[in-house]
């Protein structure tokens, strides 16, 4: 991915401007009572891009099918209604709401959709009509001021909904008019599916070539209802994405087949017009039309447009999955297109920052609760994904080890998954020397975290000359630079000695990180809770080490085992608050590392 491309959407959006650059920007949507998520679920988009991660049956559609629902002339009744198998509870309304900012209102304004009975015409009952309702306190919703009635914006007891254009694409339904006809069809009477193709064929390669007409009849029905050619610019954005030549790419709607549907026909650059130059979906594979379409769709797309993507993963391969993600990313910034995306695919979400990522995750009464600002690092570790990219960070001894441990569930009750601890009992020395290794194998998914006693500077290997080089890593580790195990192959000697050196300094600058206070017992010591210790005075030479020794001496009696004072640290380490600072700068470094 364009190493530019996030941090320029970020920017735009954290800027003044964003609700300019992002028009009718949603915030945030709530759910009162819907579906499977636990009452008053909420979730806030804080990036124009959202990816919904869960396992199967968690939420992440009915989340969308909502975000469809907000479009003027869409009802959720399309999708989701009560019938005797699968009834809708009667012992809440079903609900939603939104916030979003209306340029007419010109503030951010809160939405309220709701299922209602609703008598037709005949005088039957519609169950399941969904429409705008005025705001309800106990929602957590603020009230219409009367002042703003019928003003720009808003009726007499309301705001107005977004009028953003809305497409939803579920990639799980996207069959060809070919697939939709062979698979989904019965078999004609008298002939097979083969020759019943084999005529009407002839038609689609007529509407192809541009020879018929829209208002044609073939057997008493209109059977064409357009032909798109896709501009190159959109045929060379598809061939990025597929890693294909193509020349040309049409996508035609048509009945030729017995039903409406879509075929999209591929012109691949070749130097004959062999069978495999050009093709219908009938011979491409289903990713190929899906994501040809998609293409248009994002190409043709409004400036501010919602973009609701159900699994595009289902159809491509893992690179093409990223380019794809890349340029739904250059769409977002340069249409202010807001997009969220329900996935299983690590490939998608690998790289984008924890603000961009929600989590639906089940509890123990079967329900779904989104959690927001997910590294993508350990996202996945929530629907049992294996996480083959752990980081890695080591410690000088085991206090230290209990203070990461305590900062990786303050920060994600997953986090833990995504991070192994090492303590090293040689302490920093040996562990500088063993860094020696990781930087030469580029182990970038390694970190150091030493006891703050170890702080210095840590320049990167170009910032410092030649000639001062050994002095700075006897000044930062404490050990020769002679002692610190560099090698090289004969003969060039001096050349990589001196380039491993800088190469270790650039370890150290990137991988090496330090605990704020100089030793783990006194972070205990000075920030826990634990009030029993305080009978023992604050210690005279500083080692808050022997301080909680003779703290444990006293409180357990007689002889006292290595065992008892661990035990000890870890009450001390569980009785630091969460908001302490010296725990949150501690967390703050852990989620540096794995985000």
């Amino acid at each position: 991915m364009n190493d530019k491309l996030l941090p320029s959407i970020q920017r735009i959006f954290s800027g003044k401007n964003k609700f300019l650059a992002f028009p009718d920007f949603i915030t945030d949507i709530h759910f009162p009572y819907y579906k499977g998520l636990v009452p008053d679920a909420k979730i806030e988009f804080k990036f124009p891009l959202t990816v919904l991660v869960g396992e199967n049956g968690c939420g992440k559609s009915s989340v969308l099918q909502a975000l469809e629902n907000v479009s003027a002339g869409k009802s959720l009744s399309q999708r989701w209604f009560s019938t005797s198998v699968d009834p809708i509870p009667k012992n809440a309304r079903p609900c939603f709401w939104y916030s979003y900012y209306s340029a007419e209102a010109n503030r951010v304004v809160q939405i309220l959709n709701s299922r209602i009975k609703k008598k037709l015409k005949d005088g039957s009952e519609n169950p399941d009509y969904w429409e705008p309702s005025r705001p309800v306190a106990k929602y957590g919703m603020e009230l219409f001021d009367e002042k703003f009635a019928n003003t720009p914006g808003a009726t007499s007891s309301r705001w107005n909904g977004t009028k953003r254009k809305v497409e939803y694409i579920d990639f799980r339904e996207e069959i060809s008019a070919f697939d939709k006809y062979f698979y989904f069809e019965n078999e004609p009477r008298k002939k097979t599916k083969q020759e019943y193709v084999r005529q009407y064929s002839k038609y689609l390669k007529l509407a192809i070539d541009g020879h018929f007409k829209k208002d044609r009849l073939v057997n008493g029905k209109l059977r064409l209802r357009s032909v798109t050619d896709l501009t190159s610019n959109e045929v060379e954005i598809l061939s990025d994405i597929l890693d294909k030549r193509y020349s040309a790419v049409k996508i035609i709607e048509h009945q030729f087949y017995s039903k409406w549907g879509t075929s999209v026909y591929f012109a691949q650059k070749a130097n004959d017009d062999s069978f495999a130059g050009k093709y219908s979906e009938a011979f491409a594979g289903s990713g190929e039309s899906a994501v040809a379409k998609l293409v248009h769709k994002l190409y043709k797309a409004e400036k501010g447009a919602l973009l609701l993507l159900d699994e595009p993963e289902v159809l491509l391969h893992p690179g093409a999955q990223k380019r794809l993600l890349e340029y739904i990313l250059v769409n977002i910034r340069d249409k202010g297109l807001q997009v969220v995306i329900s996935t299983h695919s690590p490939s998608i979400v690998e790289e984008l920052p924890p603000e961009a990522i929600v989590v639906m995750n089940q509890d123990a009464q079967n329900k779904f609760t989104p959690v927001s600002d997910v590294a993508a690092s350990f996202a996945f570790q929530y629907i049992g994904h294996t996480n083959t990219e752990k980081k890695k960070i080591v410690v000088e001894d085991q206090s230290a080890c209990m203070l990461v441990e305590r900062a990786l569930k303050i920060c994600n009750e997953k986090a833990s998954l995504a991070v192994d601890i090492v303590y090293h009992p040689g302490g920093a020395k040996d562990i500088y020397k063993e860094a020696v290794v990781l930087s030469r194998l580029n182990a970038a998914k390694t970190y150091l975290l030493l006891d703050g006693d170890q702080h210095r500077d840590l320049p990167a290997g170009d910032d410092v000359a030649n000639g001062d080089l050994n002095q700075v890593l006897l000044d930062i580790t404490g050990v020769d630079a002679k002692d610190l195990g560099f090698v090289a192959d004969s003969g060039k000697q001096a050349e990589q000695i001196l380039a491993e050196k800088k190469k270790y300094l650039d370890f150290l600058n990137a991988n090496c990180k330090f605990l704020p206070m100089d030793t783990p017992e006194e972070i205990f010591w000075r920030c826990s809770d634990e009030k029993t210790h305080r009978k023992i005075k604050d210690p005279q030479n500083g080692s808050y080490k022997d301080a909680i020794a003779e703290w444990v001496k006293e409180d357990v009696g007689g002889e006292v085992t290595a065992s008892d004072i661990s035990t000890y640290h870890k009450k001390l380490c569980n009785a630091i608050p969460e908001s302490n600072p010296v725990m949150q700068e501690i967390v703050k470094t852990i989620k540096e590392i794995i985000e």
